[in-house]
């Protein structure tokens, strides 16, 4: 797991969960990989706070479940799955994008150029 990718300045929740993210999404978690908080925050060196609020977020977006036993597991996606939440955030940077243009002053485009 990418343990430098944690850094101080922002939301350790908000970091935690993108490092989980993308190790779902690389397959460095696998799917149906067991995932246990305190490992998972011995790891990335956060507290329980920040990796449970991440799984929390993860849960939502169907990317982890939770097994019979009540244990927290990477979820299985299909290909379907990825490409349709790849999709989705295709929208989204492009809305964002859109956004950011129309918002843009004189200067942050000359400091963009």
């Amino acid at each position: 797991m990418s343990l430098s990718t944690i850094q101080r300045g922002r939301s350790l929740h908000e970091q935690t969960y993108q490092v989980l993210r993308a190790n779902i999404f690389s397959g460095e978690l696998a799917p149906n990989e067991r995932l246990v908080e305190t490992q998972l925050a011995e790891n990335l060196k956060v507290s329980r706070t920040p990796v449970r609020e991440a799984i929390r977020k993860l849960q939502q977006e169907g990317l982890v479940t939770t097994d019979a036993s009540g244990g927290l597991r990477v979820a299985t996606l299909s290909i379907e799955d990825v490409i349709e939440l790849y999709d989705c955030r295709i929208a989204l940077e492009q809305l964002s994008v859109a956004g950011a243009c129309d918002r843009a002053s004189d200067a942050d485009i000359k400091q963009l150029a």
